[in-house]
């Protein structure tokens, strides 16, 4: 759980959480209170869309060239809100208005 605290301590971090590749909620720390259900679906989103990126990264090097594998992490920005998923273990739901992606990218890989 220190690993969560660090990542829950970046400025603008609401929630941190790991999860499992098949979507299950293996931990989480949060600044707010949300309900089991919020938790369990934001785990199993972000191991759904973790899945869609492994299996298209093989096709990005024939666009762009080398590079793209193996996928070592994503980010989503809609309304306020941004999540940063490392690479399929660890994520952060953060306020976009103020949080810093390259700090934010750092605490999760330093998490690790």
């Amino acid at each position: 759980m220190e690993a969560l605290d660090t990542v829950l301590a970046v400025e603008g971090a609401i929630v941190a959480f790991d999860f499992a590749p098949d979507g299950q909620l293996l931990a989480s720390r949060s600044r707010t209170e949300l309900t089991p259900e919020t938790l369990k679906s934001l785990a199993q989103v972000s191991a759904a869309i973790t899945q869609l990126f492994n299996s298209l990264a093989p096709a990005l090097p024939a666009l762009m060239g080398s590079g793209w594998s193996p996928q070592n992490g994503w980010l989503y920005c809609g309304g306020n809100l941004t999540l940063v998923v490392d690479n399929g273990r660890r994520a952060v739901v953060a306020e976009a208005a103020q949080v810093d992606l390259n700090r934010t990218v750092d605490a999760l890989f330093r998490s690790r």
